[in-house]
């Protein structure tokens, strides 16, 4: 460290005569001229560069435009011959994507630059493309294709060549009058900074003669502290030690050293700076000593406290004598004592972190990461004695539902809760994890047998499925449970991890038990089903849906009142698909909402243009919609915009919701409140399969009720409970002011015995089948009756695609439920 002395002591000092002063002015103003001027220069130089660079980009954007639109036909022509499979194409297409999204530097990009003839000839290439089979194209198939895909590809070829005839590649010409002044600007700068050079180095010539001058004399005072410097050593070394053993610690504290080691590093340092004889660190049963064996017996010549963040007090005691600790040694001491505490707040914080490494902030669960840890040794165990080890991959289901209705934060609350019923049920030995969202795994190592695995799943299925308690209103989800068994031939724990996630969504899918164990033929099945997700995904983008409408008539005339709009998928080559085989897919994947739009749209449509013929004047067509697309906002005002802008008055749309979604979609009253104060009437459908609750009846905000089929169907075997049940229900919905629709009647047996007892509208198969919307229409043309056939016979439109009723239950399984649509 430099005394004040040496601080105050005279220095050389630099300075300028007053011809140097002039010197010095006359070449700053020349390198100022010589920075404004190469500053200009430059200016021109960009500017020209620009210019002639403008369309460098363009030319060669379009040139490879060019090239890979003939490699998309080339391989369009090699899949036509069977050389390669339809990936390729699609590869060679998406390269082509990749370069018409190029902007140029005029801002254009390459697919704007281009031709309408020629971006019209690549969207009817792709159109084909995307029907083409994929893979391999059979040989059967070449000639059949090639009549659709080859002039395709020839007006493609065509528009691409047009691009090259429209966009010539000529030479840049350089302006020449530009060059030139470039060319001037460039002599003026080299002339100006030999100039500055002369100018600097005479100046520097002439500095350095009084720099001489000067030094001789600054050196007799450099001579004169010479003494002062000597008595400073000391202290520099020590203070050179305190900062270089301080980098030291603190670089050690940064990697994460063992606190241990740098707590060793710190009491040597602080006997080595101070002077001290010895130094402890004590904390509770933690004491390090250095020199190690040092006698600390007696009381320490001075005592720092050290707090860590666990606040456990601890000291650092040096020793020695007292009158020997200048202030340098003060400052070491200090510096110590917060180094020991930097060191163990740095160990917490360690820790700290890698605990939240490791574990679920939410729920304090094991994460994904330290899973798989615990896993791949599991693994590696259950392999070398033999046992066996099961993962279960669990999923709340409703969850997102629930947590839509009670909030985030209640939902927050009820996976903290899910998780401590987890970790209560399970083995002490198990691991259980949350992977995100409301998905759980339990990981059991050394399980005695699987029916164990099965039976904790079970355990864990009924506690996860009690009743949650959130801010004082009861909360109900399920569970679905897949379980995988590692065995000789599993890889890996990623590899468990995947299987146990399929066989949990295939148990999503299975009524009844939501419990599934992993086999090879699951992974199959998952397969085909987001083959069938991707196909959904598409479906009404490319027009496959279709509308089917099932007669409502009075059951004594059969008069139509109305019509139930049913939902069939049309894939070309695939048979045709109903709501049941793909709507619960949708409602998985999101798309409930776009199809459920696009229904309530056609179906409007539809009937406007019927009513607009004079047909369907007082008629109404029921619409079933999602509980998901009831939640949309604004799902009440898009409803009543599409009946406006149709000129449909409200009460002519009624609105089919299960017993389960309403219940569920309490929140969603309102919305439902919004149309029926519009007019729009609200039906409940499949009455009787659901809670069937009077109190709910009472309070639910509906104006029809539709009985389920069973019930119809239950009557033609003469029970008297099951036609008590049916009477209690007509009069029920008397007494509360419903309309009453049963559903699914077969037979004439079916219908005099609803007559008798007080029904009078419902809809089958013994007045009409689902029709598309063009035989219904015909229907109403012809006078908007269903004739009843005679006694062991359905109807004439129906008997064509149902030979006889000795079929019904087959036809069941084979036809759309009127009671499941979108």
């Amino acid at each position: 460290m430099i005394t004040d002395q040496w601080l105050r002591a005279p220095g050389p000092r630099l300075t300028l005569n007053r011809g140097q002063q002039v010197v010095a002015a006359i070449l700053v103003l020349l390198l100022v001229t010589l920075v404004v001027v190469s500053i200009q220069s430059s200016a021109d130089q960009r500017a020209y560069t620009h210019h002639t660079a403008r369309t460098e980009p363009v030319s060669n954007n379009t040139f490879f435009t060019v090239r890979d639109s003939l490699t998309y036909i080339e391989k369009a022509e090699q899949y036509l011959l069977g050389v390669v499979p339809r990936r390729d194409v699609q590869l060679a297409r998406a390269l082509l994507a990749q370069r018409l999204r190029v902007i140029a530097a005029n801002g254009v990009s390459a697919a704007d630059a281009a031709s309408p003839e020629y971006r019209w000839a690549l969207n009817a290439l792709d159109s084909v493309i995307a029907e083409a089979p994929a893979g391999i194209l059979p040989a059967d198939q070449r000639t059949k294709w090639a009549g659709t895909i080859l002039p395709r590809a020839e007006v493609l070829s065509e528009a691409t060549h047009a691009l090259v005839a429209g966009n010539p590649n000529g030479l840049h010409r350089f302006d020449r009058s530009a060059e030139e002044g470039l060319l001037r600007g460039r002599v003026v700068q080299l002339a100006m900074l030999i100039a500055a050079l002369v100018l600097a180095a005479a100046l520097v010539w002439w500095i350095a003669a009084n720099v001489v001058r000067q030094y001789r004399d600054t050196r007799r005072a450099f001579d004169d502290e010479r003494d002062t410097l000597r008595k400073t050593e000391d202290r520099l070394d020590r203070v050179s030690a305190l900062e270089r053993g301080q980098a030291r610690i603190l670089e050690r504290i940064a990697t994460a050293d063992p606190v241990s080691s740098v707590l060793r590093q710190i009491v040597q340092l602080a006997a080595e700076v101070s002077g001290a004889t010895a130094v402890r660190i004590a904390m509770g049963p933690r004491s390090v000593v250095y020199p190690i064996g040092s006698d600390v017996s007696e009381a320490p010549a001075w005592t720092g406290t050290v707090t860590d963040t666990a606040d456990t007090a601890g000291t650092l005691e040096v020793y020695g004598d007292p009158e020997s600790f200048d202030d340098l040694a003060h400052t070491t001491l200090v510096r110590c004592r917060d180094l020991v505490t930097l060191a163990l707040e740095r160990d917490a914080s360690a820790r700290r972190l890698s605990y939240q490494a490791s574990h679920d902030a939410l729920t304090g669960l094991a994460n994904r990461s330290l899973l798989l840890s615990r896993l791949s040794q599991s693994l590696m165990l259950a392999r070398h004695r033999g046992t066996p080890l099961a993962v279960l991959f669990c999923d709340l289901d409703r969850f997102k539902m629930v947590n839509d209705s009670i909030g985030h934060a209640g939902g927050d609350e009820l996976l903290i809760e899910a998780a401590r019923r987890l970790s209560t049920t399970v083995r002490e030995t198990d691991t259980v994890a949350r992977l995100g969202g409301d998905e759980f795994v339990v990981l059991c190592p050394e399980l005695p047998d699987r029916a164990q695995a099965i039976t904790l799943a079970e355990r864990i299925r009924t506690t996860l499925s009690a009743p949650y308690t959130i801010d004082g209103k009861e909360a109900f989800v399920d569970a679905s449970i897949g379980i995988t068994f590692a065995d000789e031939s599993t890889v890996s724990g990623a590899e468990l991890m995947r299987e146990a996630d399929v066989a949990m969504y295939r148990a999503k899918l299975t009524d009844g038990s939501h419990i599934n164990v992993f086999d090879s033929h699951l992974e199959a099945e998952v397969a085909q089903r987001l083959d069938l997700d991707t196909a959904l995904r598409h479906a009404v983008g490319r027009n496959q849906l279709r509308l089917s409408a099932q007669p409502i008539v009075t059951l004594d005339t059969g008069v139509i009142t109305g019509f139930e709009v049913l939902l069939q998928w049309h894939r070309p080559g695939m048979p045709v698909l109903y709501p049941g085989a793909f709507i619960p897919l949708a409602e998985d994947n999101g798309m409930i909402v776009e199809i459920g739009r696009w229904v309530l749209r056609e179906t409007i449509e539809t009937l406007a243009r019927w009513r607009a013929d004079g047909l369907a004047l007082d008629l109404t067509m029921s619409v079933n919609v999602s509980p998901r697309q009831v939640r949309e906002p604004g799902f009440a005002e898009e409803v009543l915009q599409l009946l406006d802008k149709a000129g449909l008055p409200p009460e002519s749309l009624i609105i089919e919701l299960t017993e389960h979604a309403l219940v569920d979609l309490r929140v969603a009253h309102p919305v439902l409140a919004r149309l029926r104060d519009a007019g729009v009437s609200v039906s409940l459908d499949d009455f009787g399969t659901g809670y069937s609750s009077l109190t709910q009846l009472r309070t639910l905000p509906v104006d029809q009720i539709k009985l389920d089929r069973s019930f119809a169907a239950a009557l033609d075997h003469g029970d008297a409970k099951q036609r008590a049940v049916v009477q209690s229900v007509v009069s029920l919905a008397s007494a509360l002011a419903l309309d009453l629709v049963v559903e699914g009647i077969e037979t004439v047996a079916e219908r005099d015995t609803l007559l008798d007892l007080g029904a009078r509208k419902g809809q089958g198969f013994l007045y009409h089948q689902p029709v598309l919307c063009d035989l219904a229409r015909a229907l109403l043309e012809t006078g908007g009756v269903c004739a009843v056939p005679a006694e062991g016979s359905y109807s004439a439109l129906a008997a064509s695609a149902v030979p006889s009723p000795s079929l019904s239950v087959n036809v069941r399984s084979q036809l759309p439920s009127p009671s499941v649509s979108t």
